[in-house]
């Protein structure tokens, strides 16, 4: 959000907290499988297991306990889903660019190990122009 819907004061505040959520949690993978279409995008669709939706959740429950809390509306409290835009488009698909959709529709991208998150701010698309980080935290081995 522009303006940021956080303070500094929350930010400090929530980072001891994310440091001990992340040492709960162990590193988890992530399945890159098929393409999901979007109107304005492609994404590669991700697939995890319930170490995953645990560390979610933690966090979620652990940002309400300090006050700050989790602003992200979830379709599922059971489910997370994760993607990679790999296209946004400025434009119609060419008929060629439909054709390698269609054939990597459901193709597989390898797996991905997760062993860190960040605290970020950025845009709504998380551009690597407007991304800041403001830490890192390491999931337990």
């Amino acid at each position: 959000h522009d303006p940021p819907r956080f303070t500094q004061e929350d930010i400090e505040r929530i980072r001891p907290v994310l440091r001990q959520v992340a040492a709960r949690h162990a590193a988890f993978e992530v399945i890159w499988q098929g393409l999901l279409e979007l109107p304005t995008s492609l994404a590669i669709r991700g697939v995890s297991s319930e170490a995953c939706t645990n560390l979610v959740l933690d966090l979620h429950q652990a940002l309400q306990d300090v006050g700050v809390p989790d602003d992200n509306f979830y379709a599922s409290m059971e489910i997370f889903a994760s993607s990679v835009t790999i296209c946004r488009y400025t434009h119609a698909p060419s008929l060629e660019m439909e054709r390698v959709i269609k054939e990597y529709k459901h193709a597989s991208f390898g797996t991905h190990l997760f062993k860190e998150f960040s605290l970020i701010v950025c845009n709504g698309v998380a551009s690597a122009t407007s991304r800041t980080v403001i830490e890192t935290f390491s999931l337990s081995a």
